[in-house]
Parts: structure tokens; sequence; C-alpha cells
């Protein structure tokens, strides 16, 4: 039984190092390219997939503004932070474990928020 715990344990660490090596790198992306390049970099990649009658424009528009989401999550978690620091909330290990869903719903509303902004100024481009 110990032996199926550690490897689970050893399984899933794993993947959290996988987790954290691309949000890095993709953070290292967005940081020193810009958003036409990250796009046109993905449409060449993407390009194969025209054979198959694919939208490699669309998916490449997703994929660029997908990263440009990463400084907005950034952004958000700073922001909670100031907040709760504000209101004298310490964000320890102990109140994120007793209290997730003030964390958690107050940081997706605003995210919500944020990519419902973005979805309306793609469609005031006419971006569909």
């Amino acid at each position: 039984i110990a032996n199926i715990l550690f490897t689970s344990i050893i399984d899933s660490l794993i993947i959290v190092l996988r987790l954290l090596l691309i949000l890095s790198i993709s953070f290292i992306i967005y940081k020193k390219s810009t958003l036409i390049s990250i796009y046109y970099g993905f449409n060449n990649l993407l390009k194969p997939l025209k054979i198959f009658n694919i939208d490699t424009r669309s998916i490449s528009i997703i994929l660029a503004l997908s990263l440009t989401l990463i400084p907005i999550f950034i952004k958000e978690v700073n922001d909670l932070k100031l907040c709760f620091n504000n209101h004298s909330c310490k964000l320890n290990f102990n109140y994120i474990i007793k209290n997730p869903q003030t964390l958690f719903i107050t940081f997706f509303n605003n995210l919500f928020t944020k990519i419902d902004l973005l979805e309306l100024g793609l469609k005031s481009k006419s971006f569909e």
C-alpha cells in the first residue's frame, strides 16, 4: 500500500511540475513576443492542418488570445492579495483551506467579467 501511495504522489508531483513548466514557458513567450508575432507563429505551426480543411486562422487567434490572459490572471491574483490585506485578512494556507469560497468566487467573478469585456471587444471588431 505504501508503494501505491508513494507512486501516486510522485506522479502528481510530475504533473504539477509539467504545469508549472508550461505556465512559465508561455509567460516567457508572451513577455518576449508581440501578439501579432505569436499569432503568425501559431498560424505557421498549424499550416499542415489546412490539408484537412481546418480553419487555422481562428485557432491561431484563440491560442494567441489565450496567452494574453496570463497577465490578467497575475493581475487578478495581485489585486486579490491587496484587497484581502486591506481588509486585514491574511492570505495564508489555513485561510485558503478554511474559506476557499471567498477567494475563488471573487477571483473567478472578476476574471469572467474581464473575459466578457474581451469578448465584447472582439465582437465590436466583427470577429465571430
